[in-house]
């Protein structure tokens, strides 16, 4: 398929509960080394399981889709944290563009998007993220962000007797 229109970025809503847990697991199926999580885990999830990825519309947590001529190609999270000493940070996850989609600049207008948003949190100055170190495209965009690399962790995953490291990155959005 060709995606011929801009993507619209908007925030998913239990509304969109099914296309996200399609994508999701489509992810989750193909690309295993890239997430924490396993499509074994998630696809057992409850719609109360799901609901809770979807979040709350009026907390600062969110979920954004892309949608490109009408289908859900990409998707991305964000959460804050939520203990006291910890409400500066935020955590971008789950970021996911279908294979026929990627290359067209979607991965890019999320996190765009993503990072706008949490911007105009109050309080927040620091949004992190996690990338397997395999993952050279979407760690070069991360690092076109802005996002800089503070540590890796080693053996971070265990994907079919493999052992995958991850990258740690941090992005300032507001002055300290």
């Amino acid at each position: 398929m060709n995606f011929i229109t801009q993507p619209e970025i908007i925030q998913l809503t239990k509304l969109d509960l099914e296309l996200f847990r399609s994508i999701r697991l489509l992810a989750l199926r193909t690309y295993p080394e890239s997430f924490g999580a396993s499509y074994e885990e998630e696809q057992n999830f409850s719609n109360s399981d799901w609901d809770k990825r979807i979040g709350n519309p009026d907390s600062s947590d969110f979920l954004l889709g892309a949608f490109s001529d009408g289908k859900l190609s990409g998707v991305t999270g964000f959460y804050r944290l939520s203990k006291e000493k910890l409400a500066h940070k935020g955590m971008i996850w789950g970021v996911f563009v279908i294979p026929e989609a990627r290359g067209k600049g979607i991965g890019r207008k999320l996190m765009d998007e993503a990072l706008n948003r949490a911007s105009k949190l109050p309080g927040l100055s620091v949004i992190q993220l996690c990338v397997a170190e395999p993952n050279i495209e979407a760690l070069s965009l991360y690092k076109k962000l802005g996002f800089l690399q503070f540590g890796i962790e080693p053996y971070a995953r265990k994907v079919d007797g493999k052992y995958i490291s991850e990258i740690h990155m941090w992005k300032a959005i507001s002055p300290f």
